[in-house]
């Protein structure tokens, strides 16, 4: 019987080639194996930037994935090294999908500053966001729209470009003028 070579594509840049075996893993082999899959999967989603209980989502995902390519995990010479793979990019789609927070859902006043129970620091609060609110209305309009995309809504560049129509070169020179105008303002302030 020959031994052919299958290759197993992991990433663009890796392609991992292992002799084709005959018998698959078994139910008690993948169970003893477990542990290291999930322990290396949870280090995968941290590093990739998801919190500790979205890293043991990640890390229940990874196996259960595993699991179902459980035939195919003899083929590769570290299935450990697979989970690490395969978590990092579940845990990448899963930042990707999730919204950002975005200061519309929240009321950006109380965000401003850290609630002051002293009556002086709360009317102070109050009049830099209403100071902040005018100076943001005086703004061009096309100005105060890509600043209003960028700081509040979190989209990126390219996203502005796209919606308002325009190049990412001129996303960021409004959004340059946009700061600049503020700063401005603020130093005419102090």
């Amino acid at each position: 019987m020959l031994k052919m070579l299958i290759p197993v594509v992991i990433s663009p840049l890796l392609v991992l080639y292992k002799y084709n075996k005959t018998h698959a893993m078994t139910e008690k082999s993948f169970i003893r194996l477990v542990p290291q899959l999930r322990a290396a999967a949870i280090r995968a989603g941290i590093s990739a930037g998801v919190g500790g209980d979205a890293a043991e989502d990640v890390a229940q995902d990874t196996v259960i994935r595993l699991w179902q390519m459980c035939d195919a995990l003899e083929r590769f010479d570290s299935p450990v090294a697979l989970a690490s793979i395969v978590a990092r990019r579940l845990a990448l789609n899963a930042l990707r999908r999730s919204p950002s927070v975005a200061l519309t859902d929240v009321d950006h006043r109380q965000m401003a500053a850290p609630a002051s129970s002293q009556p002086d620091a709360q009317l102070q609060q109050r009049d830099d966001t209403e100071w902040l609110d005018r100076q943001l209305s005086l703004l061009p309009s096309t100005q105060q729209q890509v600043f209003y995309m960028r700081q509040v809504e979190r989209r990126s560049h390219r996203e502005i470009a796209q919606l308002v129509g325009i190049s990412p070169a001129s996303v960021c020179t409004l959004l340059a003028r946009a700061r600049h105008a503020i700063y401005e303002e603020i130093d005419k302030r102090r």
